[in-house]
């Protein structure tokens, strides 16, 4: 990653198999789009829930997004990214650069989440 640090950090878990991921995933392409326009002070990473990195990446080019992504099988390695979510898909965590969740879609869902996290941009 080039540039400052971001502000806040966004973690996208979903999958291609899943309808509910795949209703989500268009608004938060258009989401992205349009926030990165207005401001680069986040970094989106798609937590897969797809069985193999061939399906993570064939969802990620059909949803339309090119955030980074960690296939299922690295996963377990990440202890500190994990302890974010709950067996819910679609989720969507924001997170301080410090790892502190300022939005869980768990608890708001995800339309939810999308405009507490527009509000947050917009805060700056």
């Amino acid at each position: 990653m080039t540039g400052p640090e971001p502000k806040s950090y966004v973690f996208y878990r979903g999958a291609g198999w899943c309808g509910p991921c795949r209703q989500f995933s268009p608004a938060l392409v258009k989401f992205d789009q349009a926030a990165k326009a207005k401001t680069p002070a986040y970094e989106l990473v798609f937590i897969s829930g797809d069985k193999t990195p061939a399906e993570m990446a064939r969802y990620a080019k059909e949803a339309g997004f090119g955030w980074n992504a960690v296939p299922q099988a690295r996963q377990p390695d990440m202890q500190i990214v994990n302890r974010l979510f709950t067996n819910l898909i679609p989720q969507l965590v924001v997170t301080d650069p410090s790892g502190n969740v300022i939005i869980d879609s768990a608890k708001v869902g995800t339309s939810g989440a999308l405009k507490q996290f527009d509000a947050l941009l917009k805060k700056g």
